[in-house]
């Protein structure tokens, strides 16, 4: 791209075209696709990394402090194309917006608008179903009834994150496009073959309780203070109010599993969830659509 604009530049350095250069050079911009979608597990392996070979911890601190680094560390320089590619469309539309009218860029800018647009689709599908298949390879199963089919078919994660439940329990939980699992984090030691006499400490993730798919939920938005949320003995007894950023996941078909009563670190923590959940029904409360009930 670099090479292609410098030969259309003119003694002054101006460059009266650029809308079939792009366009060329546009469909290369599918690298994007394998690289964002394998960005999980290269993380994974930089954490591992990171955190059993002290050699290679060192050595990307010393990177860290140095000049050069600007105090970025590895990772920063890592996600740096993936932040770069949904800035493309927003440098096009600034350049089409000032080209007059009239002009040859005029007709292909638009067009190359679009296929940068949907190459970042692609890239925000294909890499949440890496981030879901990721996941799916870290659960741990207790019960074979566990297993329901929605966990395998997710195509993107919406939420994950830390919640308790009524009994102070702190569970990770994965909303997916497909339902709902919750979680408790185990720690896995397995053996580092590339690392003499080693052994890893993987997280994973133990299935709690029934998973709950997506035609099956039913979501309750609970105002504060009106539940009392379970914790520490002290607890109980030193908190006379309700607890706060309450809501509660439950089975339509309540014979199919129990409900959970879960509390968000904060409020703006439960209305991402909440909002993320409204998503799954695409954007209607209703459960003539998509089976989820809510109340609110």
């Amino acid at each position: 791209l670099l090479d292609s604009l410098k030969e259309q530049r003119k003694e002054d350095g101006a460059i009266t075209s650029i809308g079939q250069i792009i366009q060329k050079w546009c469909p290369g911009l599918e690298a994007y696709v394998s690289y964002c979608s394998n960005q999980i597990y290269a993380k994974a392996l930089l954490e591992e990394k990171k955190a059993h070979d002290w050699r290679f911890d060192d050595f990307l601190q010393r990177c860290l402090e140095s000049p050069f680094s600007r105090k970025l560390d590895l990772w920063n320089f890592l996600d740096v194309p993936r932040n770069r590619l949904v800035k493309y469309p927003l440098l096009l539309k600034a350049i089409l917006k000032h080209t007059p009218q009239g002009h040859e860029d005029r007709d292909c800018l638009p067009d190359v608008i679009k296929q940068v647009n949907n190459i970042i689709q692609l890239v925000d599908r294909k890499t949440g179903e890496a981030n879901c298949e990721f996941i799916v390879s870290k659960l741990d199963f207790l019960e074979e009834r566990q297993r329901d089919p929605f966990i395998q078919k997710a195509k993107s994660l919406l939420c994950s994150g830390i919640l308790k439940n009524n009994r102070g329990t702190k569970l990770h939980v994965f909303l997916f496009d497909t339902g709902v699992l919750l979680t408790r984090p185990a720690t896995r030691w397995t053996s580092n073959s590339s690392i003499a006499n080693s052994k890893i400490n993987a997280t994973r993730y133990q299935v709690y309780r029934e998973p709950i798919p997506i035609h099956q939920l039913e979501v309750e938005n609970i105002k504060d203070g009106e539940v009392r949320m379970g914790g520490s003995f002290r607890s109980a007894f030193s908190s006379t109010d309700g607890a706060k950023h309450v809501f509660k996941l439950s089975f339509v078909d309540k014979n199919l599993g129990q409900s959970h009563t879960l509390q968000a670190s904060d409020e703006h923590d439960k209305k991402q969830w909440l909002q993320n959940l409204n998503k799954l029904s695409n954007g209607h409360w209703s459960a003539s659509t998509s089976g989820m009930k809510v109340r609110v």
